[in-house]
């Protein structure tokens, strides 16, 4: 059994644990897009989340806005990094008491903590602006509030580096992502890169400009029209400046259109230091390409996706194109590995498997709290 496996087989029923089936969401005002995997698991599987005030950004389909949550049975408070996330009301609400769990799904320098982070970001950004300023729908900039005594009883981290405490959580496929994506025969890209930020995709962008893989080769940016929920299109119009990043909820039509035609999607990282997991692969996965992923320089040993199809997981650009010319050549076996894969990814990395892998270490660190 691999550790992918046996992580999803151990967290299967882990919602039993948890009898409130509720969750507090003092969340970030930033886009987090493994924070958005995980709640779409938990509404998913029956758990109410609550947020104070307003809905918010990660959490806006599923939200139960109240006033004052003091009063409310639920089983832990859960939070998430960047910026905009409302510290202040675990003192104010009397929370500390209460199980408190991290998301981490900040692109990360090397070496440091999210502790360390937040530090910069108040440096950064606005500090403790008004409270007018806070309770708006889309902010005119950003800002942060204190720590104060938070700490969190169990961390997930998405770019965790090797050493660093917590779990590895996935980005994961969105709910969204399997809406436009499909699995399909007869494609007519044999090969695609979508170049982006980062030094890992530029050096690929320019490889694969010198014609190193056979075959259709797709290797420029795509993105088409933006396809947003009605719900929130008015809010992602009004942040224009990107203050909030509601644009990344946009499904470009284009994009879509690309990867529904991809055979082979490669993934070979963002950047040098440990910035490796993004929503990319799990677009190419939803869209059934099968996802040939430079191995990670970050630790994804908590739940691998690396293991949903080792044999796309390369070591160098030449072990890359070794099998790109295999796979060209031998498209029945290609064909088979993309369904296969296809599978996989749909078994372990939707937001329901995601979520019960979530609340899985969530029992486990309760539990030894006890």
């Amino acid at each position: 059994m691999t550790r992918l496996e046996d992580a999803h087989q151990r967290s299967l029923n882990s919602e039993r644990h948890f009898p409130h089936r509720r969750v507090l969401w003092i969340g970030s005002e930033s886009y987090v897009a493994p924070a958005i995997t995980v709640l779409q698991g938990l509404d998913a599987l029956g758990f109410e989340v609550v947020s104070v005030g307003k809905p918010n950004i990660n959490s806006w389909w599923c939200n139960q806005v109240v006033d004052d949550p003091a009063g409310l049975d639920f089983d832990f408070v859960l939070s998430a990094t960047h910026w905009g996330t409302r510290w202040t009301y675990y003192e104010r609400f009397g929370l500390h008491g209460r199980p408190k769990v991290l998301i981490d799904g900040d692109d990360a320098r090397a070496g440091e903590t999210w502790r360390e982070r937040q530090a910069r970001y108040e440096r950064k950004y606005v500090f403790q602006p008004m409270r007018k300023v806070k309770e708006k729908d889309v902010c005119p900039f950003r800002w942060m509030e204190p720590l104060g005594d938070y700490q969190p009883d169990v961390l997930f981290v998405m770019q965790k580096q090797p050493g660093q405490a917590g779990h590895y959580l996935p980005s994961g496929i969105h709910h969204g992502y399997v809406e436009l994506g499909r699995f399909s025969q007869g494609r007519g890209i044999d090969f695609c890169h979508v170049p982006g930020p980062g030094v890992w995709r530029d050096a690929m962008r320019d490889l694969l400009d010198l014609d190193v893989l056979p075959g259709v080769v797709h290797n420029r940016p795509v993105r088409g029209e933006p396809v947003y929920y009605d719900t929130i299109r008015e809010l992602a119009e009004q942040d224009r400046k990107n203050v909030h990043s509601w644009h990344r909820w946009a499904r470009w039509t284009g994009f879509y259109e690309v990867l529904n035609d991809s055979r082979v999607l490669v993934h070979p990282g963002i950047d040098s230091w440990p910035f490796w997991d993004c929503k990319r692969p799990y677009e190419g996965w939803a869209c059934g390409c099968l996802v040939a992923m430079c191995r990670p320089c970050t630790d994804v040993d908590d739940y691998p996706p690396t293991e949903v199809w080792p044999d796309a997981v390369y070591d160098s650009h030449q072990e890359l194109f070794d099998r790109a010319r295999h796979w060209h050549a031998h498209p029945d076996e290609l064909e088979e590995a993309r369904r296969e894969s296809y599978e996989r990814a749909m078994t372990y990395f939707t937001p329901e498997p995601v979520a019960r892998y979530f609340l899985g270490k969530v029992y486990d660190a309760i539990q030894a709290q006890a």
